[in-house]
């Protein structure tokens, strides 16, 4: 019914994961261990806690490396901001 692998699983259960949506995630031993680490070191009251503020860490990276390179094209080409806005 959804669920991997499972051959019987409680109806009420059943229910709950449907209404929260559980899912799961394959990770190697180490790196789950990590994980956990990481969220008890750092004070996250869940590991979906922890993901979250990765993947927006990450995403603010990935805009800071592009907003570098955005610069960096602007000063070869000798453009100021206000060159774009007018």
């Amino acid at each position: 019914m959804g669920f991997s692998g499972a051959k019987y699983i409680d109806p009420y259960i059943y229910r709950i994961m449907k209404m929260v949506k559980a899912t799961s995630i394959s990770v190697t031993e180490t790196t789950r261990n990590e994980l956990v680490l990481l969220k008890v070191k750092e004070g996250y009251s869940s590991m979906e806690a922890l993901l979250k503020h990765l993947i927006v860490r990450h995403k603010k990276q990935r805009l800071l490396e592009e907003s570098d390179r955005f610069r960096q094209r602007m000063l070869k080409r000798r453009m100021a901001l206000k060159d774009l806005v007018e």
